[in-house]
């Protein structure tokens, strides 16, 4: 049975029109071998009554990190954010989901 978890990160800051933000989803071995699923939620907004957000270019790293003969991984996430709209956000968040085996 597959397990799925669940991680929300605030956007930082205001995105106007057009805008892109890259957010740092941070560190986590469930990133290894697991896929994740990205939606950014406008949460309040001006200029106009809909706020469309668009998830892009997510991104999973390894490093590696040698010591001796002993090899240490870190996997991160992360995608970039853009205001798809014509109002400005000032509110907003991004819930990943991430689902491994």
């Amino acid at each position: 049975m597959a397990k799925v978890t669940y991680r929300k990160t605030q956007g930082s800051g205001v995105l106007k029109p057009g805008e892109e933000k890259w957010v740092q989803l941070g560190e986590s071995d469930e990133f290894r071998g697991g896929g994740i699923a990205v939606t950014a939620i406008p949460h309040h907004g001006s200029g106009g009554t809909q706020h469309v957000l668009r998830v892009d270019n997510i991104n999973i790293t390894l490093t590696e990190t040698h010591q001796g003969d002993i090899t240490l991984t870190s996997y991160n996430a992360g995608c970039s954010v853009k205001n798809n709209g014509k109002t400005t956000i000032d509110n907003w968040e991004v819930v990943v989901g991430v689902i491994n085996a």
